[in-house]
């Protein structure tokens, strides 16, 4: 186990073409959560995929790992790999009750009524494609993802709600 001040999480991927983009899992996944979305964003930009302490082949924290602790210690990763400047899509919680709905989110605990878009679990895999488009907000579609992944299980559904994912990804780093 190691000090968050010290820790590096192997980086999985740089392809040094373009900005850096640093994708971020969520607690309780891995790196490979972006598996899908990765070909379409490394023509693009430097890629930054990491594994959080603790989680796939990045060591054990050892203090307690809170999101000050993870957030210094994906810092010094950064740090290390010359990176000073990096784009990111997700954000971290701000309060409990954030960080709660988050967890909730990302663990596709969430019920179908708390989703962006009415009625889901009635949509045919063509009208979750539709729907997602017109979603701007990579919170609801990260819960739109977790949802399908753990609910529905339907790999379309699963491929359009990660290409909206990058294409808002490429419109924030573009500024469009």
């Amino acid at each position: 186990m190691l000090d968050s001040q010290r820790v590096t999480a192997p980086l999985s991927l740089r392809t040094r073409s373009g900005e850096p983009l640093l994708l971020l899992h969520g607690l309780g996944t891995s790196r490979r959560d972006f598996t899908a979305v990765t070909p379409e964003l490394t023509d693009r930009f430097d890629v930054i995929n990491v594994d959080l302490p603790g989680i796939g082949r990045s060591p054990h924290l050892e203090q307690r790992p809170t999101v000050a602790a993870i957030t210094d210690a994906v810092e010094h990763t950064l740090d290390a790999a010359g990176l000073d400047r990096v784009h990111a899509t997700r954000k971290g919680a701000r309060s409990t009750e954030t960080a709660l709905h988050r967890t909730r989110v990302l663990a596709g605990g969430l019920t179908e009524d708390e989703l962006a878009v009415d009625n889901y679990d009635d949509l045919t895999v063509s009208e979750v494609a539709s729907a997602v488009l017109q979603l701007t907000d990579a919170a609801a579609l990260t819960a739109l993802l977790r949802y399908e992944q753990n609910h529905k299980q339907r790999a379309g559904a699963v491929t359009a709600i990660q290409n909206r994912l990058a294409a808002l990804a490429e419109q924030d780093i573009s500024g469009n």
